[in-house]
């Protein structure tokens, strides 16, 4: 994580919430300028003025720090490299979308001719962006496992041979 991309969040975060940098040094019982240093990236807050900062802007240390969005990004690629887009509605629900081909099949008559049915949206909700992102990471386990047992297959195909 990038102490910039820290001090542009605070500072994104404390003008979000309408509270000035001297009611932010005030509250954590420092200089303005020792508070400043923190919106210029210069260093970090301590763990318990991290805290403090984030109940005062009614948010999370981790969403000061970015932990969850880089989280959520590492989930957006997973999930696009297998076909889906990330979409999220105006109620913060997050959605996978893709667009599933229905199956043709041949007309009873015989004939050539096929009877296609149109793509449907697969979509699977979730309600936040954690359930999304443990969602996400439980998938990328089970496939880590899937790539293990196939190679552990292949191997003994190979053992066997000889």
């Amino acid at each position: 994580m990038s102490i910039g991309k820290f001090a542009d969040r605070l500072r994104r975060m404390r003008k979000e919430a309408d509270i000035s940098r001297q009611q932010m040094a005030d509250e954590l019982q420092m200089t303005l300028v020792s508070y400043g240093d923190f919106e210029r990236g210069r260093r970090y807050p301590t763990v318990e003025n991290l805290i403090k900062i984030s109940d005062m802007l009614g948010t999370t240390p981790n969403d000061l720090l970015g932990y969850k969005t880089m989280l959520f990004t590492e989930a957006e690629e997973y999930w696009s490299s297998a076909g889906y887009a990330v979409e999220i509605d105006d109620g913060g629900i997050i959605n996978l979308v893709r667009e599933v081909e229905q199956e043709k099949f041949f007309k009873a008559d015989d004939s050539d001719v096929l009877d296609y049915k149109p793509a449907t949206r697969e979509k699977i909700s979730f309600a936040s962006r954690e359930v999304f992102v443990r969602y996400t990471q439980n998938a990328m386990r089970q496939f880590d496992q899937h790539i293990r047992d196939e190679r552990r297959a292949f191997l003994d195909k190979l053992i066997k041979r000889e």
